[in-house]
């Protein structure tokens, strides 16, 4: 076998995670896989959208893959796979792409935590079915998961939670942790892009350092699900002081060029109590709540740019006006990204439906809210998009919110078998894509990762 170190490390991995048929790689075994691919090509973890496509010669005396990226030789060696029956594959050439460079999938882990050794699997599933985004969501007001060295309490405090009942609940990352995940998924071709919220979802953060919010009083770190009122406060330049330091250990931890930075639902009522934001109003010659929220985000993305990276956002960084150059994640169906396509940035969608899959699989009563799996199968980023707003739909994404999730278990049901559905609706842009025939290739698929551990629901009941 030929290439560089990464080709082996990849081809290494996936016997021990990944649900394929086996395929024997090199030696006297029924198929010898030689790996074409550019010498520039290292096992360092990837800083842009990482590009999957391949090309799949076979012959009756080898199979030729050549890629060059990791995520390549995945994607083709899922094909290999797919194609296998009883231990031979047809002589031919294959050549794929897939239809949206960012094919995501997202895990929180601030309602209910998640070890790092399952956030490995879990990646190593995302990267199975050709997805090559982990958007892994660190900070909330239940939970603060990444360490920040100078800002101690972060986790000593905001890493846990007292519940209703008196008990404790929580954990953290060390950045060995973090260092190993992202190592893990640059191996399998994963971006891995960390979403630190602001200004809101920071009630965490403000429990670990009262200075942070606009009262400067103590709060405990959120044990209820919802929005809480305390948020950063936007007229005191200590809260991006600190920010300042996170993004610094947040851009050593993670190479990507995209960083999350939240701006989803941010409650005003402290801002518009609070003297030093209604002096921040004054000085910057904002009109209302709603454009302190834009300064915010703003400010932020700037930040990380003189960092050289690009943040993301939900799409309520729209309100007040969109900071330029910042990509819009749009969750409140897709009315923002398309906002965010007119304007020149780019979009990711992930409408709450068909994209959150902590929603139920199916509706037992009319006021219930469902995502079928076939409604994933059926979702399209850029549906009824004109060519140039469509160019810029960077694609979409998989939502896992854990508030009801509070199992490894339970949260493999959620995902499977909707995140084959999404897998093939990102991957292809096939119009004439049939649910049908997905299905009975799904069954199949589902019995793979039930054989290698992971749990599913059932398709009829999904």
């Amino acid at each position: 076998m030929r290439g560089p170190d990464w080709i082996a490390a990849v081809v290494a991995a996936l016997p021990r995670h990944h649900p394929f048929p086996a395929v024997e790689v090199a030696g006297d075994g029924s198929a010898v896989i030689t790996v074409i691919a550019p010498d520039r090509a290292t096992s360092r973890p990837p800083r842009e959208l990482p590009d999957a496509s391949y090309r799949i010669d076979t012959s009756p005396a080898d199979i030729r893959i050549t890629c060059t990226e990791p995520a390549g030789l995945v994607a083709a060696l899922r094909t290999v796979g797919c194609l296998t029956v009883d231990g031979s594959l047809a002589c031919g050439t294959i050549e794929d792409t897939p239809a949206f460079r960012y094919r995501g999938v997202h895990l929180d882990v601030c309602r209910h935590f998640f070890t790092a050794d399952f956030v490995k699997r879990y990646i190593d599933v995302i990267a199975a079915l050709g997805f090559n985004v982990f958007h892994w969501h660190l900070t909330e007001d239940q939970g603060w998961r990444i360490p920040i060295d100078s800002w101690p309490q972060l986790i000593a405090t905001g890493s846990h939670r007292t519940e209703a009942d008196g008990s404790r609940y929580g954990g953290a990352y060390s950045r060995a942790e973090i260092a190993d995940v992202v190592a893990h998924a640059g191996s399998l071709g994963v971006l891995v892009i960390p979403e630190i919220e602001l200004p809101g979802h920071a009630q965490a953060a403000i429990a670990s350092y009262r200075r942070l919010g606009c009262r400067g009083e103590p709060v405990p770190v959120w044990n209820e699900w919802g929005i809480s009122k305390e948020v950063f406060c936007a007229g005191n330049d200590d809260v991006f002081g600190f920010l300042a330091d996170v993004f610094d250990v947040v851009t050593d931890l993670f190479p990507s060029r995209y960083i999350h930075i939240g701006g989803d639902e941010c409650p005003r009522d402290r801002w518009m109590e609070c003297p030093r934001c209604r002096q921040r109003m004054q000085d910057q010659a904002l009109a209302d709540a709603d454009q302190l929220q834009s300064y915010f985000v703003r400010r932020a993305a700037r930040m990380l740019e003189g960092l050289g990276r690009t943040a993301i956002g939900w799409d309520e960084i729209l309100e007040g006006g969109l900071p330029e150059g910042t990509v819009v994640m749009s969750w409140r169906g897709t009315d923002g990204g398309r906002a965010a396509a007119s304007a020149g940035n780019d979009a990711i969608m992930t409408p709450l439906s068909p994209c959150y899959f902590n929603m139920m699989h199916i509706a037992h009563d009319p006021d219930d809210v469902a995502v079928s799996t076939e409604d994933v199968f059926a979702f399209d980023p850029a549906a009824g998009l004109d060519p140039r707003s469509a160019g810029r739909v960077l694609g979409g994404q998989a939502c896992l919110w854990t508030e009801g999730i509070e199992t490894e278990e339970k949260a493999q049901r959620m995902l499977m078998p909707r995140l084959l559905a999404m897998s093939e609706a990102l991957w292809s842009a096939d119009p004439a894509r049939d649910f049908t025939e997905f299905s009975a290739r799904a069954r199949s698929w589902l019995r793979r990762f039930e054989e290698s551990g992971w749990s599913v629901t059932p398709l009829d009941r999904a």
